[in-house]
């Protein structure tokens, strides 16, 4: 969601994504519980005031030109960012722009990845004296970690449901003769045995092929990934089908308690054996035992 200043009758907001894609409004699931299997009963929330929460930053804003979750190009601007998570924000963060933040820093532009709104809102509409883009509508999934596990799984799913569960965790023990081997990764060292098994994983996707979305070799995204490690915040999750890997999530712990799953894969060879939700069940269940977590933020869109 972006908000830029009208100079004119006949101005624009700066550079927006082509065919929806940058977000910026969002749908949150109904009291933040997250089915492992990632469908949830979804209502749609969606304050603009200078809370201190917000945490607005003056720095170079990337905006995107996409089709569909290709990237074309981007165009870079100077302008006031929103660094606060989703979980942090109200619907009426999403009506007005940081205005005095803006004029004192001479900013035309002002972005909000991600919000929760009350109601779909126009693609484009006046805010006062700013226009307001919102390129995008979807689902943004978080699940709550508080008490312990089986309360979580009473108060967040039917019997049929845990029932599902159950027969996906004995399904896949049979086939591993009895025992579910998976792990978790959070040290340097960890993380750096971590990356490699993930890539094996991640290259098998279509995100990875397709769209370089995952664990890569080197670069960027493995040196920020071993930049968390090495800050304590990192967190690799490994399901294994023998002795190989066949499911990852990597996420990092923020300020507050929230873990963010930024990237995860399974073998699409092991679909029929429903391991992406196994994978979250036990990552969500370990959770519960980890006193540094308070939420999870599985991220934005549909997934499996």
């Amino acid at each position: 969601m972006r908000w830029g200043r009208r100079r004119n009758p006949s101005a624009r907001l700066a550079t927006p994504d082509i065919a929806g894609v940058c977000l910026r409004a969002s749908v949150f699931p109904k009291k933040m519980n997250l089915s492992p299997s990632r469908q949830s009963i979804r209502i749609r929330h969606t304050k603009c005031g200078l809370r201190d929460s917000m945490n607005w930053q003056y720095e170079e804003i990337r905006l995107s030109f996409r089709i569909g979750a290709k990237t074309l190009g981007q165009s870079r601007i100077k302008g006031m960012n929103c660094h606060a998570h989703i979980s942090q924000l109200t619907p009426a963060d999403a009506r007005q722009p940081p205005e005095q933040l803006m004029k004192s820093h001479k900013a035309t532009l002002a972005r909000l990845a991600t919000c929760p709104i009350e109601k779909p809102l126009p693609i484009l509409s006046r805010a006062g004296r700013w226009y307001r883009y919102v390129p995008e509508h979807f689902p943004h999934f978080l699940t709550e970690i508080k008490g312990d596990f089986d309360a979580y799984l009473s108060r967040t799913f039917s019997r049929n449901a845990r029932k599902k569960f159950r027969r996906i965790i004995n399904r896949w023990s049979r086939r591993q003769g009895g025992e579910i081997r998976w792990r978790e990764y959070r040290t340097l060292d960890e993380i750096r045995e971590f990356l490699p098994l993930a890539r094996t994983v991640s290259e098998k996707t279509m995100q990875h092929r397709l769209l370089n979305r995952g664990i890569t070799e080197g670069g960027r995204r493995e040196a920020a990934i071993l930049e968390e490690a090495r800050n304590g915040v990192a967190r690799g999750y490994l399901l294994f089908d023998g002795d190989q890997p066949v499911v990852y999530n990597y996420g990092y712990l923020s300020p507050g308690g929230v873990m963010t799953l930024e990237y995860g894969g399974y073998d699409p060879a092991l679909r029929d054996w429903s391991i992406g939700t196994l994978l979250d069940y036990l990552v969500i269940q370990r959770a519960h035992d980890d006193p540094e977590i308070h939420m999870i933020d599985f991220g934005e869109g549909d997934g499996e």
